[in-house]
């Protein structure tokens, strides 16, 4: 064992840690616009879709659905829909930025 290279087993752990902590951030970012999006206005999906540096209507709607929903049940469908939606852009954003080298978000 002591003439095996330790540098890409070191290299592979720490890019699961960076794996990891940005999976983690990406569902932070998530749930904390999902937040703001579900009690906010038009303005507040404006300033998520700079954040993301494109829009998408598929959000836009989701958080016209959220806001609007009136009985609890439909509350708590809505607000999933509209996570898996920011989810997945902020995933898609990360993913084009890891690969175009530029870190995440």
């Amino acid at each position: 064992m002591r003439k095996v290279d330790a540098i890409p087993i070191r290299d592979a752990i720490n890019a699961l840690g960076v794996n990891d902590r940005l999976t983690k951030r990406i569902f932070h970012d998530a749930e904390r616009w999902r937040s703001r999006l579900r009690e906010g206005s038009d303005e507040d999906v404006t300033a998520f879709f700079d954040f993301l540096g494109h829009s998408s209507e598929t959000v836009r709607r989701a958080a016209y659905a959220c806001r609007n929903a009136t009985k609890d049940r439909d509350r708590k469908s809505t607000s999933r829909v509209l996570f898996r939606e920011i989810h997945a852009e902020i995933l898609a954003v990360a993913k084009r930025n890891v690969q175009n080298g530029a870190g995440s978000i």
